[in-house]
C-alpha cells in the first residue's frame, strides 16, 4: 500500500467513522490532519510511520465493519469468529484509544517523524507470538499499543483471557 492510497483510504474511513461511531472518528481526523501537514516523501521515508499508518488502515477496516453491523447480535457473531486476542484489540482496545485522548499522541508522532522511534523488540515480539501460537495460544502486537498504552503483545491462551504486556529489553 502507498502512502496516497493510505491517505486515500484513511480520509474514507474517517468519513465513514464520523457517521458510525463520532466520538472515535475525531482521533482519526486527528491523524489525518497530521500526515496532510507532511509532505508524502516524508511519511514514506519514515519506515515506522509507514508501518503504524498501514495498521492503522486495515484496523479501522476491520473495526468499521464490525461497528457497521446492523444489530448487536451481529456485532457479537462478528467478534466471536475472531480469536480472543484479536476480539480483544477491535472490541475493547482499539475503540478505548480511538475515543479517549491520548496524552502521549504528540510525543510518539513526534518520535516517528524524527527517526527517534526503535522498535527493538520486534524480533523478539515475532518469536514470542510464534511460541504462543505452536501452544495453542494466540498474539498480536500493534505499533498503537506499544506507543500509546505502553503494551508490546496482547496474547491469550486457552482460557481466552486476554494479557497485554510490556517487554523490557533492559531487564537481564
Amino acid at each position: 500500500m502507498q502512502i496516497r492510497e493510505i491517505i486515500n483510504k484513511l480520509r474514507d474511513q474517517t468519513e465513514t467513522a464520523s457517521a458510525v461511531a463520532p466520538q472515535e472518528a475525531e482521533k482519526l481526523k486527528k491523524i489525518l490532519n497530521w500526515v496532510h501537514k507532511e509532505k508524502p516523501g516524508k511519511l514514506t521515508a519514515k519506515k515506522y510511520v509507514l508501518l503504524f499508518l498501514k495498521q492503522l488502515v486495515l484496523d479501522i477496516d476491520a473495526w468499521l465493519k464490525i461497528e457497521s453491523l446492523p444489530t448487536e447480535a451481529e456485532k457479537t457473531e462478528a467478534l466471536k469468529r475472531m480469536s480472543p486476542t484479536v476480539r480483544y484489540w477491535y472490541s475493547e482496545l482499539l475503540p478505548k484509544w480511538l475515543r479517549n485522548y491520548d496524552p502521549k499522541f504528540y510525543k510518539w508522532k513526534h518520535r516517528m517523524m524524527k527517526g527517534e522511534y526503535a522498535d527493538a523488540d520486534r524480533e523478539l515480539i515475532k518469536a514470542l507470538i510464534n511460541q504462543i501460537s505452536s501452544r495453542q495460544g494466540d498474539g498480536v502486537s500493534r505499533l498503537i499499543a506499544d506507543m500509546s498504552m505502553a503494551t508490546d503483545i496482547i496474547v491469550s491462551n486457552s482460557q481466552e483471557k486476554p494479557l497485554c504486556t510490556q517487554l523490557d529489553s533492559k531487564c537481564r
